[in-house]
C-alpha cells in the first residue's frame, strides 16, 4: 500500500517528479510519463502524486493540460470496496493477467483514438508490442493547449473577481437535468445507462458501524473534499525547489476552514462537541474513537485498517519505527509550544520574534514541515503533523497480515537517475532478486529501485486521500489549530477601527443593506415548497452516477469484463442563490472593492442561546470573496453563488473529456484544487438552522494582487481561497482568514457599583455590536432549512 505520509514513500514521489522535470518540452514530458504510467513497477500511486507535482511546478505550458480527475484515476480510494466487487465477473483485478492476455482483452484506455494523432501509425515509443497499443497514453495531442490568443483568465475585471472565464454564467444543471444521477467522475449518465445494470448506492449505510459519528458521513466521505485534501498537499509539498510563499499560512488557513464547516455541520446534526477534543499523541494516548472507511486498496488488495476503538498508542501497537516517532511527537509538541510562548525562536543561528503577521508561516511551516522549516532536526524533520497523520495510520499494522492475495502485490519503488542518453533499451530489465536494489534499463536511461515495505498495511490516516474520512483527522488538526490561535492570541494586537496593522474602517464606504434569496429558476425544488423567503437557503439530498471500467490502481488497461466501478453516490447538495450588498460611496471616483463574505452558526447546540462574539469568530467559514467597481453614490453588488471563489462543480467524466477533445473542446482544464461547491452551505436542521452572514467591504486598491497577465494559467485558474494561484502571488495581502483570525478588538465599558467604579475594556458581545462600529461591514440572520428530500434519482 502506498502511505503518502510515509517519508520513504514521499521520496518516491519526488524522485520520480525529478525526473519528469527534467522533460523541459510538453512533448518529452507527456512521453515520459505516459511511459512511466504504463510500467507496472512503478505503483500508480507514485506516479499520479509525481505527475501532478512535476505539472504544478514544472513547466508553465503543461499547466493546461486536462486530465482526468483523482476519483476517476484512483477509483479505490474514494469509493468503497461493495461499489467495486460488485460487478466482478472473474475477482480478477486486471494485475495478475500477463501482459499478452492484457493486450488482447483491453478496451481503449482513458483516451480514444478518435482524440488523439499521436498512436497513429507506427509511434509504440519503444515500449515493445504490448505496452505500445494501450491506446494513446495519458494525454492526446489534442489536450494541449497551444498558442492560445486569449490568456484572460477572468479575473480584475470588475464584477469579476477571481472567477475563471466563463463561470460568471452560471451553468448548473437546469431542473429536468439534475432529476437524473449523471456520469459524474467516471461514467454515464444514470438515466442513461439506469436500464443496463444497476449502480451501488454509497449512502448513510455505508459506515453505520462507526457509531453516531456516521450521521456526518455525507461530509467525511464526500469524494469530491477527499480528493481537494489529496491535491492540496501534492501542491503545497514537503520538498520544493524554491520556497512557496505563504505556505504555512495556507495549512494554517485550508485546515481551520475546514474545522469550522465541520463544526457548522456537527451543529447541524445536534452534537454538543461541535468543536472537536484536540488530539496530541503521548506514549499510551487511547485513540477512543474507532473507524473502519470501507475501502481496499486497488493495488494490494488489502483492506485499509479497520481501528476499533480504545486502543492505546505504544510499543505493542506499533512498529519500531513508528514507536520512535510517537516517542518524538511529544517533544516537538512541546518545542513549537514553547517558541510560541515564549515569543523567540532560533531561524539560521538567529534568535527571532514572533511579533509579526507573517510569523504565522513559519509556526506552520514547523508543523507541516518543508525543507524550508527552521531547525528541522529540533522541531521535527516531518512535521508535528505529518508524524501524527503516520503514527494513528500505522496503529495495529504490525498486527494485520494482508487479506488476500489475489495477485502479485504492487510495490513502491524509489528511484536514482543514472541518466544515459544513448540507450536504446526498449523495456525495462528487472535484473536480480526481487528482494533487493535492481537496476531497470529503459530507453530514458538506467534507474537504481529499491523496495519499500511491499508487504506494508496501514489505516487511512496515513494517507492525503482517505485521511478526511477519519474522525479523529479532525482532532489532529483541532490540535494544530490550538497551536495558531494561542500564537495569534498572544503575539499579535487585534484589529483595530483605524491604524494599526490592516485597520477595519474603508473610509468613505458604507454598507447599507446585506440579503440573500434563493435563485428558483435553477431550483430541483421549485416545484416541492413555496417559494423561500429572502434570507432563507435550503439544502436537500442529490445522487450522482459514477461508473468505469478501471482505474490506474486496478484495472489498468481497462481490460474487458474486468472489474467496473459503478457508485450511485448520495450527497448533500442546494439551491443556488444570489447576494445582494447595497453599497455607499461617498468618493468622487470610483473605487475598486474587495467583497469579502463569511457564515457562521449564530446559535450553541440546543438552538436557544447565542454565542457570544468571541465565541463566534473560530466558527466563520469562507463563503466567498471577489472584486467588483463601486460607482460614487448608491450601489447594488449582486453576486451568484455559483461564482464563488471557494468552490467548483463536478469535473467532467473521462467519457465526456474524450467527447470533448475529439470535438476539440479546450475550453474545460480540470484544476482540482477546489472545494466541493455542493457542500457550500452546511446541512442546516429541517426547521432551519440560524447563522450569521457576513460581509465586509475593503480597499482592492490596498489589498489586491492581480495576477499578471503574462499568466500561464490561462485556463487552470483554482478557486483561490484554499490555493492560490500556481505561478502566481496570492491575489490577497491581508492575512488569510480576514478579519475573523484574530481575537477580536477590546472596547471601553464603564462600570458602576460594587467597588469596580471606572472603565473595563472587553470585546463587543455580539457580531451585531462589531458589525455597528464599522461602515463598511455588515452582517444579517439566515436560516438554511434542510429538506430531507432527494432529488436525484438511480
Amino acid at each position: 500500500m502506498f502511505a503518502s505520509f510515509n517519508p520513504s514513500h514521499r521520496s518516491a514521489v519526488d524522485e520520480l517528479e525529478g525526473l519528469l522535470k527534467e522533460r523541459t518540452d510538453v512533448e518529452s514530458f507527456l512521453d515520459f510519463s505516459d511511459y512511466c504510467k504504463s510500467r507496472r513497477e512503478i505503483h500508480p500511486q507514485v506516479w499520479y502524486s509525481a505527475f501532478i507535482k512535476a505539472q504544478a511546478r514544472g513547466n508553465p505550458a503543461l499547466m493546461n493540460l486536462r486530465r482526468p480527475n483523482s476519483f476517476a484515476l484512483l477509483p479505490t480510494l474514494f469509493f468503497p470496496d461493495a461499489a467495486i466487487q460488485r460487478d466482478r465477473g472473474n475477482n480478477n483485478n486486471g494485475h495478475g493477467q500477463s501482459q499478452g492476455q492484457q493486450d488482447q482483452s483491453q478496451g481503449q484506455g482513458f483516451f480514444p483514438n478518435v482524440a488523439t494523432q499521436r498512436d497513429q501509425g507506427n509511434n509504440n515509443n519503444g515500449q515493445g508490442q504490448g505496452v505500445g497499443q494501450q491506446s494513446q497514453g495519458f494525454y492526446p495531442n489534442a489536450a494541449i493547449q497551444r498558442d492560445r490568443n486569449d490568456n484572460n483568465n477572468g479575473q480584475g475585471q470588475p464584477g469579476q473577481g477571481f472567477s475563471r472565464g466563463k463561470r460568471n454564467v452560471p451553468v448548473r444543471h437546469t431542473h429536468a437535468q439534475r432529476q437524473q444521477p449523471d456520469g459524474g467522475g467516471q461514467g454515464q449518465s444514470g438515466a442513461n445507462n439506469g436500464a443496463q445494470s444497476q449502480c451501488y448506492v454509497v449512502d448513510e449505510r455505508v459506515g453505520m458501524d462507526n457509531g453516531v459519528e456516521n450521521l456526518l458521513w455525507y461530509f467525511r466521505q464526500d469524494v469530491m473534499l477527499n480528493g481537494h485534501h489529496m491535491i492540496w498537499h501534492l501542491l503545497f509539498p514537503i520538498i520544493s525547489e524554491k520556497q512557496i510563499p505563504r505556505r504555512g499560512e495556507f495549512f494554517s488557513f485550508f485546515h481551520h476552514d475546514i474545522l469550522a464547516r465541520y463544526a457548522a455541520e456537527r451543529l447541524s446534526n445536534g452534537f454538543s462537541d461541535y468543536f472537536v477534543t484536540p488530539l496530541t499523541l503521548n506514549y499510551n494516548t487511547v485513540l477512543e474513537q474507532g473507524f473502519d472507511s470501507h475501502l481496499r486498496d486497488g493495488v494490494s488488495t488489502n483492506f485499509w485498517i479497520p481501528r476499533p476503538s480504545s486502543v492505546p498508542v505504544n510499543e505493542k501497537t506499533l512498529d519500531n519505527n513508528n514507536f520512535s516517532k510517537l516517542l518524538n511527537l511529544a517533544d516537538f509538541w512541546k518545542r513549537v509550544l514553547d517558541l510560541i510562548l515564549t515569543g523567540t525562536i532560533v531561524i539560521n543561528g538567529k534568535p527571532v520574534k514572533l511579533t509579526y503577521a507573517d510569523n504565522i508561516n513559519v509556526i506552520g511551516e514547523l508543523l507541516e514541515a518543508s525543507v524550508w522549516s527552521a531547525n528541522p532536526s529540533f522541531y521535527g524533520q516531518m512535521g508535528w503533523h505529518n508524524d501524527a497523520h503516520l503514527v494513528i495510520g500505522s496503529v495495529l499494522s504490525n498486527h494485520y497480515a494482508p487479506f488476500e492475495k489475489l495477485h502479485p502485490q504492487r510495490v513502491v519503488y524509489q528511484f536514482e537517475c543514472i541518466f544515459d542518453a544513448e540507450s536504446n533499451a526498449n523495456s525495462f530489465d528487472l535484473q536480480g532478486p526481487r528482494d533487493l536494489p535492481v537496476t531497470v534499463v529503459s530507453k530514458y536511461g538506467s534507474f537504481v529501485m529499491s523496495h519499500i515495505n511491499p508487504n506494508g498495511i496501514y489505516g487511512v490516516m496515513s494517507s492525503t486521500a482517505t485521511a478526511m474520512r477519519d474522525v479523529l483527522f479532525y482532532r489532529v488538526h483541532a490540535a494544530a489549530d490550538y497551536m495558531f490561535k494561542t500564537y495569534k492570541g498572544m503575539a499579535l494586537e487585534p484589529y483595530q477601527l483605524t491604524g494599526g496593522e490592516h485597520p477595519l474602517v474603508f473610509q468613505g464606504v458604507a454598507i447599507t443593506g446585506l440579503s440573500v434569496h434563493v435563485d428558483l429558476d435553477s431550483s430541483p425544488l421549485q416545484n416541492r415548497d413555496h417559494d423561500p423567503p429572502a434570507n432563507n437557503l435550503r439544502t436537500f439530498w442529490n445522487m450522482r452516477r459514477f461508473q468505469g471500467e478501471g482505474g490506474l490502481d486496478f484495472n489498468p488497461n481497462m481490460t474487458r469484463n474486468a472489474p467496473l466501478v459503478d457508485a450511485c453516490v448520495k450527497f448533500l447538495d442546494h439551491d443556488e442563490f444570489v447576494y445582494n450588498i447595497n453599497v455607499e460611496n461617498h468618493h468622487r471616483d470610483a473605487v475598486l472593492a474587495f467583497v469579502r463574505i463569511f457564515m457562521a452558526p449564530r446559535f450553541k447546540p440546543g438552538g436557544q442561546e447565542r454565542f457570544t462574539f468571541e465565541e463566534q469568530i473560530p466558527l466563520f467559514f469562507t463563503m466567498d470573496a471577489f472584486i467588483d467597481k463601486i460607482q460614487p453614490g448608491r450601489n447594488v453588488l449582486t453576486r451568484h453563488s455559483q461564482n464563488s471563489s471557494l468552490t467548483a462543480e463536478w469535473p467532467e467524466s473521462v467519457p465526456d473529456m474524450r467527447d470533448d477533445i475529439a470535438a476539440g473542446v479546450d475550453d474545460r482544464v480540470n484544476c482540482e484544487c477546489d472545494y466541493p461547491h455542493h457542500l457550500l452551505l452546511p446541512k442546516g436542521l429541517e426547521g432551519g438552522m440560524t447563522f450569521d452572514l457576513f460581509v465586509m467591504i475593503t480597499d482592492a486598491s490596498q489589498d489586491y494582487l492581480a495576477p499578471s497577465e503574462d499568466s500561464s494559467m490561462s485556463q487552470c485558474v483554482p478557486s483561490y481561497i484554499h490555493c492560490g494561484i500556481m505561478g502566481q502571488a496570492y491575489p490577497d495581502k491581508k492575512p488569510m482568514g480576514y478579519p475573523f483570525d484574530r481575537k477580536p478588538l477590546l472596547l471601553p465599558v464603564q462600570q458602576y457599583g460594587g467597588g469596580q467604579q471606572g472603565v473595563q475594556y472587553r470585546p463587543p458581545p455580539t457580531i451585531e455590536s462589531w458589525v455597528a462600529l464599522v461602515p463598511n461591514m455588515a452582517s444579517t440572520q439566515v436560516a438554511v432549512i434542510h429538506r430531507n428530500v432527494q432529488v436525484g434519482r438511480m
